[in-house]
């Protein structure tokens, strides 16, 4: 028999059930998060509002539906302890101390970050109150002396009292747990020991000055120590501060530079390496400045005698010590203070100059590559170059300043294959430095070759292009399978280039240098054909170019009188001819891509060019003055149609459609002037001349099209094909 249907109510009072069930199977899931959560957090968030769980859970009266399961999930564990924030970073944190000091602290809970009330309630109101207690000490002490209530002694003995007895308050609530607390209160304790000390010393009289430097030493060394001990990053700053305005403090005009300069060596050292593993970076903001201001002022008042070698002590120690902040900008600027300092010192011994100077760079590029900076690479090389161009400016220049940059140039032109040797991809800085070495070892070069050695100028140039070359030739020899070598092959040939066009005009005069160029040019169209390079191709365009304007400008006047030379026996001519013969070379290696198109326009208008000035000067030298400009239009017009017919012939012997086509746009231009220009300008007699002259011509060239017409349709059919 079958089951008896169930009705509505029935139906609904099961889904009820059901639900009941879930409902639960939830509040349980809910039960066992609450207690993960207490067992995380003992006590609960203020204002928590969760809602109480039910004591017991109506079991269903009808039969259970279909079970649904929940996974457990594992118990979460935390994923690190919260460590508290750097409790001596009056402007942030500059990094995490590599070990925090153990201790007692009720003031920063490791577990509950800080909000902005309790950072400014623990943090400034404590700084703040601490300098406000020494402002309250410095006024109650100048009253004190106003009115005669204390002597010196006593006033000494009491501010002695005041730092120590505030140093033992502040080591009482640190061992309480008041650490953020104790740390104004040290800080107005050493500040107080430190006005004391330098009172007795400087202002009283009552101690010696060495004894009161010591003293003032040792409140430093003891500010270092509680800063350490609290992990107070101001307290440092303060200790460091102090240290510092020791010297000038408690001077009494001796001169003593290298003492200070050890000093200085010390502190820095001492304090930097110390703030280094602390992660307190804040240090290295205070000591730049500091180390400027202090050791700068010192520096400026040495006596000449003593310049070079103290000079050089304290640059090179500071340098020292600066050259590995992990603030990059300070390792720069080290490097360029450095250099410029040891230009200032050396200025009347270029020989101590050179090799204090080559020195110093090498020292930065075994920096760039050991710390992994490539960038300060080429500021070392820039500041070395900035210094000896100092050098040369402010004083004669000598063999001694031209040797040593010659060696600085070494050095820095060894760093790139070096680098790329040892494995290293160079980047853009390791790049730069190639024409920046060049053009520096250049100026030098320039300044102390000319003008008592000119003819040694073109030489010098030629083999630095030369060595730039072979440093090319040698990258791409052993390491051209290496995709990021290239841009260092290419800044080596352009290197090589630039050096090389500049050698011409040094070495060479006049009509040479275009010449050259334009050989040049044809070289480097060369070049590009055998390694493919699109580098080289826009080499030889450029260097075209140049030679164009050179012709241009200068060559074309290069003899105002046309009779002081020969009908195309002249250099003038001479230059126009092998120029537009290195065009003409530079576009048959460029074929047969478009770029081969300018310098074949160019071989073509130098060689006309070229034709024009002589025709037209011949023309001056063989005409009566009235008649020297109609004469000069109408040769000029025939030479245009003889040089356009000319260009057809080739075209339709060699098959070259341009040819063909350059040759009637030149006698389009013919046509154009004669009937624009010539038939109004020229006196009747070369008027008829050249339109006679011109109608021949023009006749021989529709000739030439009805002779070999099968010819050039054909060729048309097997271009357009």
């Amino acid at each position: 028999m079958s089951e008896n249907p169930r009705t509505p109510i029935e139906l609904l009072h099961q889904r009820m059930d059901i639900l009941a069930s879930v409902n639960a199977q939830l509040f349980e899931r809910i039960a066992s998060l609450e207690s993960r959560l207490a067992r995380l957090e003992p006590t609960p968030p203020e204002g928590s509002c969760a809602a109480p769980l039910p004591s017991s859970i109506p079991e269903p009266v009808c039969p259970p539906a279909p079970e649904r399961t929940f996974e457990s999930e594992p118990t979460p564990t935390p994923p690190f302890e919260a460590q508290p924030l750097e409790s001596g970073a009056p402007f942030g944190s500059f990094g995490t101390p590599e070990a925090q000091p153990s201790g007692p602290s009720v003031d920063e809970p490791s577990s509950i970050p800080q909000s902005a009330e309790t950072s400014f309630g623990l943090n400034w109101l404590n700084r703040i109150g601490a300098f406000t207690l020494i402002l309250a000490v410095a006024f109650f002490f100048k009253y004190a002396i106003d009115n005669d209530w204390i002597g010196p002694t006593g006033r000494v003995l009491l501010g002695l009292a005041a730092g120590v007895g505030l140093l033992a308050t502040a080591h009482y609530f640190y061992a309480r747990g008041h650490a953020l607390f104790t740390q104004g209160l040290a800080g107005a304790g050493v500040s107080i020991l430190y006005l004391s000390f330098w009172a007795a010393g400087a202002l009283y009289d009552l101690i010696s000055t060495s004894l009161a430097f010591a003293a003032l030493v040792a409140v430093t060394a003891l500010a270092g120590a509680l800063a350490y001990r609290a992990n107070a990053q101001a307290l440092a700053a303060l200790g460091f501060i102090g240290a510092y305005i020791t010297p000038p403090a408690l001077s009494t005009g001796e001169y003593h530079p290298w003492i200070l300069f050890t000093y200085l060596l010390f502190i820095n050292a001492a304090w930097l390496i110390f703030a280094r593993r602390m992660g307190w970076r804040l240090l290295e903001f205070v000591a730049v400045p500091a180390t400027a201001i202090v050791g700068g002022a010192v520096l400026v008042d040495l006596r000449a005698v003593d310049r070079p070698s103290a000079g050089s002590y304290f640059l090179f120690s500071q340098y020292a010590v600066f050259v590995f902040s992990s603030f990059l900008p300070f390792a720069h600027l080290a490097q360029v203070a450095a250099a410029i300092g040891l230009a200032a010192a050396w200025q009347t011994d270029h020989t101590g100059f050179t090799v204090s100077s080559t020195v110093l760079l090498f020292l930065g590029l075994a920096a760039a590559h050991g710390l992994a900076i490539p960038a300060l690479a080429l500021t070392a090389a820039g500041a070395c170059a900035a210094a000896f161009a100092i050098s040369f400016l402010v004083g004669p220049s000598s063999s001694t300043l031209f040797l040593g940059a010659l060696a600085a140039f070494a050095i820095s032109h060894c760093f790139l294959p070096i680098r790329v040797v040892k494995g290293h991809s160079p980047g853009r800085a390791e790049l730069a430095l190639q024409p920046l070495n060049a053009a520096a070892v250049f100026a030098a070069g320039y300044n102390f070759l000319h003008p008592r050695h000119q003819a040694w100028l073109g030489l010098f140039a030629a083999s630095l292009g030369a060595l730039y070359l072979l440093t090319g030739v040698a990258l791409r020899r052993y390491l051209s399978q290496v995709p990021a070598i290239s841009n260092a092959i290419l800044l080596s040939a352009g290197a090589a280039l630039a050096l090389f066009t500049a050698a011409i005009p040094l070495q060479f005069e006049s009509f040479r240098i275009t010449v050259l160029w334009a050989l040049e040019a044809a070289a480097l169209a060369w070049i590009a054909r055998r390694l493919d390079s699109d580098h080289a191709r826009f080499s030889a365009l450029a260097v075209a170019a140049l030679t164009a304007l050179r012709l241009l400008f200068i060559d074309s006047t290069i003899y105002p009188d046309p009779s002081t030379y020969a009908l195309l026996a002249n250099a003038r001519f001479v230059t126009f001819l092998l120029s537009a013969a290195g065009f003409a070379a530079a576009s048959w290696w460029l074929r047969p891509i478009l770029l081969a198109l300018p310098p074949y326009l160019a071989a073509h208008a130098a060689l006309l060019a070229g034709l024009a000035i002589e025709v037209s000067a011949h023309v001056r030298r063989v005409t009566p003055q009235p008649d020297q400009f109609s004469a000069q239009m109408v040769s000029l017009s025939i030479l245009l149609a003889v040089y356009a017919i000319a260009l057809i012939a080739a075209g339709v012997a060699t098959r070259t459609r341009l040819n063909r086509f350059l040759g009637l746009a030149m006698l389009a231009i013919v046509v154009l002037k004669l009937y624009a220009v010539d038939v109004w300008a020229m006196h009747r007699a070369y008027r008829i001349v050249a339109f006679s002259a011109l109608g021949v011509l023009l006749l021989s060239a529709s000739f030439l099209y009805s002779r070999f017409r099968t010819k050039i349709e054909a060729l048309l059919q097997d271009e357009n094909s």
